[in-house]
């Protein structure tokens, strides 16, 4: 699975990226999710280090393209980003944010084909982290950025996880602290005492609940309130300085 934004405010033009990228998809063999935003501040102020590429238009009304990649540099010196322009001299400037490279509208095809490649071996470089889990029968590789949620009920650890587009769950004897040990140095954090959410799969937090990518909603307990709220600000904030000193004890 690879993850793509979009920031284009013209329609026409982000639908266009959206067709060639999931073609690309087809072709290839490749699961793709793409997330168009229509401006760069709506970029940088949803931005929580889930994307593997973003296609970045220059010229938009509330934030430039330019600034919203100096600003997504601050956090994340990892992010492919392709600027997509009418004018090919701005685009020169991506030296500055570590661009990898620009694409002159109208976009081809084949131009966008070969980035996506890019995007798919700097992916590959440097790897996704995993769990195996052990379930009778069978050992299953879960990557941990498509995990939404573990938690625990009657001495069974349910994984909480995304597959292909879809909720999906394994069950297995266990405690969490197993489970935890694995996360270690990871975005995750205990929202209650039977329960560890994906930071990186947070979508927002109403009053006492935590809404996830995938539609679940995990309750929050008083007790493990500020603590949760500290590791989301701090995992915001470093997009990736999660230090094993910021999760403190369980």
């Amino acid at each position: 699975m690879i993850n793509i934004a979009i920031v284009e405010n013209d329609k026409d033009q982000a639908e266009r990226l959206e067709s060639y990228i999931k073609r690309f998809g087809e072709e290839n063999g490749e699961q793709v999710n793409v997330v168009w935003f229509r401006d760069g501040v709506d970029f940088v102020s949803d931005y929580a280090g889930n994307f593997d590429g973003v296609f970045m238009d220059i010229d938009m009304p509330l934030m430039d393209g330019m600034t919203a990649a100096e600003k997504i540099r601050e956090t994340d010196e990892k992010l492919c980003i392709v600027f997509v322009t009418d004018l090919a001299q701005y685009a020169l400037r991506g030296y500055k944010v570590n661009a990898m490279d620009y694409l002159v509208k109208p976009v081809d095809y084949f131009e966008l084909a070969l980035e996506l490649k890019k995007i798919l071996r700097s992916k590959q470089m440097h790897g996704d982290d995993f769990i195996w889990i052990s379930v009778p029968g069978m050992r299953k590789r879960v990557a941990l950025c498509d995990i939404e949620y573990v938690d625990i009920l009657a001495h069974d650890i349910h994984v909480h996880y995304v597959e292909d587009g879809a909720n999906a769950e394994i069950v297995y004897r266990g405690t969490l602290k197993d489970i935890e040990a694995q996360f270690a140095d990871k975005p995750f954090s205990r929202c209650h005492n039977c329960c560890i959410v994906n930071l990186r799969r947070v979508r927002t937090i109403a009053g006492d609940e935590v809404l996830l990518d995938g539609g679940d909603r995990v309750y929050i307990s008083r007790n493990r309130r500020k603590k949760f709220m500290n590791d989301l600000t701090n995992y915001i904030a470093g997009n990736g300085g999660y230090s094993k000193k910021s999760r403190g004890g369980v």
